[in-house]
């Protein structure tokens, strides 16, 4: 399953940076996210980090945005639970282990 009622996040993240074609500093992000107008509901969302350039290609968008502005304006706490990075590397052994796209290391509690 690829796509659920959060969308297609993790799975279009994780693709991105199983691709060959993505760059070699890149990483997946899994974090817990706050919609602008939303600001007491979280939910966890997938996206790529290239140096300071997040990659949002969910749901068939194509965003970037400097990683400040991103995790300003999403609310995104650089915390363990609520915020993972992986390499390639570390994203196809946990797909490999657990047959999904994530989230694989967030606290759904603390989000």
């Amino acid at each position: 399953m690829t796509t659920d009622a959060r969308g297609d996040c993790f799975a279009a993240a994780g693709r991105a940076i199983l691709s060959g074609d993505s760059t070699t500093d890149m990483k997946l992000v899994h974090a817990f996210v706050k919609q602008p107008l939303l600001s007491s509901y979280s939910y966890p969302h997938g996206f790529n980090l290239v140096g300071d350039t997040v990659i949002d290609n969910s749901n068939g968008g194509c965003l970037k945005m400097g990683k400040e502005e991103y995790f300003d304006t999403f609310k995104i706490r650089q915390e363990e639970g609520v915020y993972a990075e992986y390499t390639a590397c570390e994203a196809l052994l946990k797909l490999t282990r657990s047959g999904n796209f994530g989230p694989w290391d967030l606290d759904e509690h603390n989000g």
